[in-house]
């Protein structure tokens, strides 16, 4: 039986790469075929072949590459299987016709069963610098209080002005929008983390305390304050500018 498939495949991931779409097909070929039956895999890559021939050990044992999941699902899935599987390297993609075709959602199980795969990392495989990387990526990550405050800041004014309240997620998704210059990218995300040497910034730090003060209007300075507030020389034209960044 010959058997061609158009992968348009949706994962998880933050970042879906055509690798995650290569991976889910085959593990959907290998979920609707019995596990006696022989296959050849036809991919106009190299990336089958490398992953689970070459490099197979490293595919397996290093859990900080890309689609480490879809990878252990898939390898997974072959051990489990009594029928020959071979790779094989075309030209030509035999699913080519196809995509004038409509395709068709398919829901994909990619959880690895632990009794055909292993669990961990093989020592002989790892290093000291695999290990400490998977050790620190194990930990969570705190969110400094100043940022987590600044989202709820963004929510609630969102909230007020559409009656809707995005999640963290999409705030995070916005601030990386193409719409913005890539300077106006990075100065949205300095302010969500309160990286700008401004106002209580200096609070804790002897004989500088003054530097947190707006010298015209005697009161704590903040970027909302410099950009919409000051009442000192040159704000109107701060204001203007900042009208523009907006639009």
């Amino acid at each position: 039986m010959k058997l061609s498939l158009l992968l348009s495949f949706l994962d998880t991931n933050e970042d879906p790469s055509f690798n995650a779409a290569i991976l889910g097909g085959l593990i959907c070929v290998l979920q609707e075929t019995s596990l006696e039956t022989s296959i050849t895999i036809h991919s106009s890559t190299t990336f089958l072949g490398n992953t689970f021939v070459t490099d197979r050990l490293n595919s397996e044992n290093n859990p900080l590459i890309p689609n480490s999941q879809l990878i252990r699902s898939t390898i997974a899935a072959l051990q489990e299987r009594t029928g020959r599987i071979y790779f094989k390297k075309v030209n030509n993609n035999p699913a080519k016709p196809l995509k004038v075709l409509s395709p068709t959602p398919t829901l994909l199980d990619i959880q690895a069963d632990l009794m055909s795969t292993n669990p961990g990392i093989l020592l002989k495989e790892g290093n000291q610098r695999l290990f400490t990387k998977v050790i620190k990526s194990m930990r969570d990550k705190p969110t400094p209080k100043s940022t987590m405050s600044n989202l709820d800041r963004i929510r609630c004014s969102i909230a007020e002005v559409f009656e809707y309240q995005p999640t963290d997620s999409a705030i995070w998704t916005s601030l990386r929008s193409r719409n913005l210059t890539r300077l106006s990218r990075n100065f949205l995300r300095k302010c969500l983390h309160d990286i700008y040497c401004v106002g209580f910034f200096w609070e804790h730090m002897p004989n500088l305390e003054n530097l947190g003060q707006c010298p015209t209007c005697k009161v704590p300075e903040s970027l909302e304050h410099i950009m919409l507030e000051c009442d000192a020389p040159g704000q109107h034209q701060i204001c203007n500018l900042q009208k523009d960044f907006g639009d």
